[in-house]
């Protein structure tokens, strides 16, 4: 075909340079694909063909598409069938001349218009009603299977079209199920894998490896060397849940936009599969054997130059493990599908060092490029959740960054944080809260106001007024007045700083120590709200953790999850309960990475003394063997509080204080509350078993929950404590057991 000065027509030869087929269908093939193109993926493409008026040419395009909808064609059946149509056309030298002729007068200034008529009026009107809103993908294979009868050559046409049906129809079932779920829902895309679509949203590193690989791609199909883009393996250091297996599906759109997918196995071409190590098991099968059998899931696979697939590898499991035999057997294996099938290796954000070794060992079987994701941060995250709001077609006011904040800092807390999933729990929360209180309203809007987001997002443990909660509290007097001096001190040092006078600001990092249920958790929660009242922590947030939390797995990731941990906490106080157990002693010998964790930890509150509190928590013995066996820790903590366990007396005015305001009771529940309480033996006390404050909770939710049992919904309108619900409470309490020194403890015996 002779050259077309038509800035439209050589967009749509983008696509259907592969079928390598000049005919009608062909360029309304390109033309659909263009006009179904998002508005990012459209101004990559415009940017590449150096097209300078885009505004106008996005009209043109936007054309495309109100002509197809007003000649009632379905985009999606359009682009399935011609797909499945163009390679029998071709056969028609006709239609061919037929295209020359209506396209030799074509320049800048035709209009789409007349080139989508002319195209509409060259092709078969029999055809074009295949495509109507309505038909589906069988009544275009019925017309395609006459077609093919109809030739002298059927028979191996037949075989040839095979490829080329599955192909298509893998991509037109695909998206037909997408805007169907779209339909129903009446949101934008939303991933299923919970991943953003929207490269803009990926890490910084992830989206500049899909720009350029978008840029390079058709630069290695026009020279025919597109083995070495599949040959081309990538070892992504990310944590799990940030994207990497969309990014995997963005690879997968590139390769399919520019021809390189020869054939469709199912939904998707990109496969995950996780390597594990495990000696119970023919370690063969744990390496090799996982990607082979993630190879067979692709379908019968007779050529393995034309697997044609993208497979996300997890290396986790066995990041230490990379000079076993076996890792090397796995990645021969890979080897051995490379013209065809690309491999992105995942690890989590590892030391330097230790990912070098992992990169050193692939590099010696294939060829490799590394990039390595650090941790998101919270603002990120934030940024992400509003993208997220956006494709429901709603927006958080001005201010709502502080309540989004909290509901990340509360999912993190909890201890089941998994990325982009957790984050759009939230968010489909706040919609869903959001579209149910708007239902019973005349004028609802897609603003979300922090006054709702207080509402709708659960932040628990967030202390807004501390003198409050301050108030509520038994015994903790001293333990407020040392908090106070060392908040005082602080505050007198910046004073001092202000003044000239280059006073070294003393070091806020603190150690609770005390049995369970004393206090501890509450008092830190309040100690964030004093510093960042007092001006000395600037967010004054709350991140509570257990100490073998901050350990990984597997090699390598203990350092960079402390630091990240770390990073999060930041201008805020960093709780970490059961701090004992990122040491063990001496006897502890390898496998265990809580002393990793502890230097790392170390590391980060020297470096961040002034704008980050750490607060290590335990039992009093256990903490101080800690200590003692860590001097850099030692020196690094000035402030060290005990939480004794409560007495009688106040653990009776723990239970009031719970009981009144929330329910009513009977006199004589205040006589027996103080012969229990009065009753408990020093032993119980004073037992390292014995919970305090938790266990003054539970009585209390045994005693109401006793009354609970006895009232009557349909006729009760109080529910009123009596005396023999306290007595059927105290029955089943076990204070014998409380009494008893116990052994093996978890944690380690002084």
């Amino acid at each position: 075909m002779g050259e077309i000065n038509n800035h439209i027509i050589k967009l749509s030869l983008k696509y259907i340079e592969g079928l390598q087929e000049y005919t009608p269908e062909a360029i309304l093939y390109g033309l659909v694909k263009v006009s179904s193109l998002s508005d990012k993926a459209l101004g990559f493409l415009l940017k590449e063909k150096n097209v300078e008026d885009t505004k106008e040419i996005r009209k043109e395009i936007a054309k495309i598409r109100t002509i197809l909808e007003e000649r009632k064609l379905d985009p999606e059946l359009l682009k399935y069938g011609l797909r499945v149509l163009i390679p029998l056309v071709d056969k028609d030298i006709d239609s061919k001349k037929q295209l020359e002729k209506l396209t030799a007068g074509y320049d800048q200034t035709t209009p789409v218009t007349k080139i989508m008529s002319d195209l509409f009026s060259a092709i078969d009107e029999e055809e074009l009603n295949l495509f109507s809103v309505g038909k589906d993908g069988k009544d275009v294979e019925k017309y395609v299977d006459k077609l093919v009868e109809d030739m002298p050559d059927h028979d191996d046409i037949s075989d040839s079209m095979d490829e080329t049906k599955d192909e298509a129809d893998g991509q037109y079932l695909k998206k037909r199920k997408s805007l169907d779920k779209n339909e129903k829902t009446g949101g934008g895309e939303v991933p299923e894998s919970g991943e953003p679509v929207d490269i803009d949203l990926f890490p910084e590193k992830l989206k500049n490896y899909i720009k350029e690989l978008e840029k390079i791609t058709p630069a290695f199909v026009d020279n025919g060397n597109v083995n070495l883009l599949w040959n081309r393996s990538l070892l992504v250091s990310i944590d799990d849940g940030f994207g990497l297996t969309t990014f995997a599906k963005q690879i997968e759109r590139i390769f399919e936009e520019n021809g390189l997918v020869g054939k469709k196995f199912s939904k998707s071409i990109v496969s995950e599969c996780k390597i594990i190590f495990d000696e119970r098991e023919h370690e063969v099968e744990m390496y090799a054997g996982a990607f082979e059998k993630a190879i067979r899931e692709k379908g019968d696979i007779t050529d393995r130059k034309k697997i044609y697939a993208i497979f996300a590898v997890d290396l986790t499991k066995v990041c230490g493990q990379v000079n076993d035999p076996n890792f090397r057997e796995l990645l021969r294996t890979i080897d051995q599908y490379g013209d065809s099938s690309m491999v992105i290796f995942r690890v989590p954000y590892l030391e330097r060092h230790v990912l070098s070794d992992i990169e050193a060992a692939i590099k010696d079987v294939l060829s490799i490029e590394t990039i390595v994701v650090p941790p998101a941060s919270i603002d990120s995250m934030i940024g992400y959740m509003k993208s997220r709001a956006k494709t429901y077609g709603y927006t958080f006011d001005k201010g709502c960054e502080a309540y989004l904040e909290q509901g990340i800092i509360a999912e993190k807390n909890d201890g089941r944080f998994y990325g982009f999933r957790s984050l759009n729990n939230i968010v489909d929360s706040v919609i869903y809260k959001k579209i149910k209180d708007d239902s019973s309203k005349k004028n609802p809007t897609s603003r979300i106001t922090c006054k709702q987001l207080e509402g709708y997002i659960d932040y628990a443990g967030a202390v807004v007024d501390y003198e409050k909660k301050l108030s509520e509290l038994v015994g903790v007097e001293e333990i407020i007045k040392q908090i106070d001096k060392a908040i005082k001190q602080v505050k007198v040092s910046q004073s001092l700083c202000e003044q000239g006078n280059d006073v070294e600001r003393p070091s806020i990092h603190m150690m609770f120590r005390g049995n369970p249920g004393t206090g501890k958790t509450t008092i830190a929660r309040i100690v964030a709200a004093k510093m960042k009242s007092a001006g000395i922590l600037k967010k004054g947030n709350f991140f509570e953790y257990k100490g073998r939390d901050l350990c990984a797995e597997y090699v390598g990731h203990t350092t960079p999850k402390t630091t990240s941990i770390c990073r999060d906490a930041y201008g805020s106080v960093l709780f970490i309960d059961e701090a004992y157990e990122l040491y063990r002693g001496e006897s502890d010998k390898g496998g265990d990475f809580g002393r990793e964790a502890l230097t790392a930890l170390v590391a980060e509150m020297e470096n961040h003394r002034d704008d980050m509190c750490v607060i290590f928590a335990g039992y009093t013995d256990d903490m101080n063997t800690m200590v003692e066996g860590n001097a850099g820790l030692r020196s690094r903590i000035p402030i060290f509080i005990d939480f004794p366990n409560y007495n009688k007396e106040q653990l009776e005015q723990i239970f009031f204080k719970m009981l009144e305001g929330k329910f009513e009771y009977e006199p004589g529940v205040r006589k027996l509350a103080h012969e229990f309480f009065s009753t408990l033996s020093d032993d119980v006390l004073e037992s390292k078993e014995f919970s305090n404050a938790r266990f003054v909770r539970n009585l209390f939710e045994s005693v109401w929950g006793e009354a609970a049992l006895r009232f009557d919904l349909s006729t009760d309108k109080k529910l009123i404590i009596c005396e023999r619900d306290f007595k059927s409470a105290v029955a089943r309490v076990d204070l014998k057991a409380m009494s008893e020194k116990k052994i093996g403890r978890i944690g380690f015996v002084i």
